[in-house]
């Protein structure tokens, strides 16, 4: 009889505690993660947009008009429902005309983003009056959804160099 209660071993309890441990390192090194890639999302496409930023001004400056998708005969505008629900009024200088940005148009241009063209919105688009650059399907970072860079960011007028 004293043989077996000297034999100890792993308790309920304590395999409980471990399961308890384990699972909580688990959830806290899955938000890390989670968050370091919607930073880093978040940080391709500020990049993205800096890039696009000069090369749409340096198009402008060259050719007068902004290097957008076009049909035979016209400029394809989007329309209000196909914006997503935060760009229209991210800078007061946006007149109601966007369009989508044509990258072919631009030269030696290599982008984080938009992967997919044919997808409707994996697309970067422009203001027609302001040139304030967005991606349309936008980047989730802690449960906020950005389409172009912070609002401190002091974009250079275009008309400064005409």
């Amino acid at each position: 009889m004293n043989k077996l209660k000297n034999n100890k071993g792993v308790t309920m309890v304590a395999l409980i505690i471990t399961i308890i441990i384990m699972i909580i390192l688990l959830t806290v090194i899955n938000f890390g993660s989670n968050s370091a890639i919607e930073m880093r999302n978040l940080n391709n496409m500020y990049a993205d947009i800096l890039i696009l930023d000069e090369k749409v001004a340096l198009y402008y400056l060259k050719n007068g008009d902004i290097p957008v998708m076009e049909n035979e005969e016209e400029k394809i505008m989007l329309k209000e429902e196909d914006l997503s629900s935060g760009i229209t009024n991210n800078n007061p200088n946006n007149n109601d005309k966007y369009y989508i940005i044509d990258v072919k148009k631009l030269d030696n241009l290599t982008l984080n983003n938009l992967k997919d063209t044919r997808n409707s919105s994996d697309r970067y688009i422009v203001n027609e009056q302001s040139h304030t650059i967005y991606y349309q399907k936008g980047v989730l970072l802690d449960g906020k959804v950005y389409y172009t860079l912070p609002e401190n960011y002091q974009k250079v007028e275009l008309s400064k160099y005409q």
